[in-house]
This record gives structure tokens, sequence and C-alpha cells, in this order.
């Protein structure tokens, strides 16, 4: 565990006090994806990871803040 947390950023966790405020989507946007994400996160499948993408600024962070605080 010392090796990876020497090669982890700790300001980069989801409750980082050097992250404050923390990127947040706006209540009741977004709401198809989050739809579609909540249907993944309930399914009995072997897809263990759903990536994530965009353009910088399209919102991915908010997005996966405001999943890290739901789930």
């Amino acid at each position: 565990l010392e090796v990876l947390q020497k090669a982890s950023a700790p300001g980069a966790t989801y409750n980082s006090a050097q992250r404050y405020p923390a990127l947040r989507c706006l209540e009741g946007t977004r709401d198809a994806l989050f739809a579609k994400l909540d249907s993944w996160m309930g399914a009995s499948t072997e897809q263990t990871a759903y990536w994530l993408n965009g353009r910088p600024g399209s919102g991915t962070s908010a997005i996966s803040q405001t999943v890290v605080e739901k789930y």
C-alpha cells in the first residue's frame, strides 16, 4: 500500500479539501445519463467498468463527482 500511496494524488480524491467546492451536476440535468447509469449499477452483468469520456469542459468530472456521491 505504501507504493500505491506514493504514486497517488491525494488531492484528487472525491472528498479532498483541495477540490472544494467540488464540481457537481445541477439538479435535473443529465437525467437520461443518470438513468442509464442507475440501470447499469443495478444490473447483474459482467461489465465491471463504465467508460465515461468527453471533450474538456463537457462535464465528465461533474458527472463522475455526482455519481461518486450518489453511490
